[in-house]
């Protein structure tokens, strides 16, 4: 007598194998942002004046491979070809103590018109980008003001896209990653690069 073996098939939708595929996936992510967190340089805004025309911006960076240049280019918000109207751009050194001191003349209005101010270290993949507005300043991304951009921040956009909640109007420009004037899944995953470094 022949004894017949049943094969078992294994499906790719299996749950288990979809819950080892995402603690694998988890797992690589959180030890690539320790990694690339710990060592990367951070730049951090501590004043910025605005007094007709003028901007005066203190930048700290902490990390900083010396010496080093910062960039800094200005232009409106909400316009999708910033990159071809940058009203300002130019290069600083980063002092010893890891200090920036920036100051830059402008013939637009942050009263009136958004500007968006984009700050980026030399060899670094990333792009700190502030919002000018009324004679305050908001970091790009970060929704829920906590000082940096994080996964709550992009909850937050979810949610608005997802018409769960809604924003006011600087929250909408802090949410526009890619400065087009509208608030999409492009913007999510710029942030979430940025995010990964």
């Amino acid at each position: 007598m022949n004894k017949i073996h049943k094969q078992k098939t294994v499906s790719l939708f299996n749950t288990e194998f979809l819950r080892l595929i995402a603690f694998v996936c988890t797992s690589a992510v959180l030890i690539y942002l320790f990694v690339n967190m710990s060592f990367a340089s951070e730049l951090e805004i501590n004043d910025v004046y605005f007094d007709n025309g003028t901007v005066d911006l203190n930048v700290d960076i902490k990390n900083a491979v010396l010496p080093s240049v910062l960039t800094v280019s200005l232009g409106v918000c909400e316009d999708p070809t910033y990159e071809e109207n940058i009203t300002y751009f130019e290069t600083f050194p980063v002092e010893k103590n890891g200090t920036v001191l920036i100051t830059l003349q402008t013939s637009a209005d942050s009263d009136i018109t958004p500007l968006l101010l984009r700050l980026r270290l030399k060899n670094s993949t990333r792009t700190v980008s502030v919002i000018l507005y009324d004679e305050c300043y908001y970091l790009l991304g970060d929704i829920d003001e906590s000082g940096s951009i994080t996964k709550k921040d992009i909850a937050y956009m979810l949610k608005y896209i997802d018409k769960y909640s809604q924003f006011n109007y600087i929250k909408l420009l802090k949410a526009d990653y890619n400065n087009d004037g509208i608030i999409d899944l492009k913007d999510i995953l710029g942030f979430s690069k940025w995010i990964l470094g």
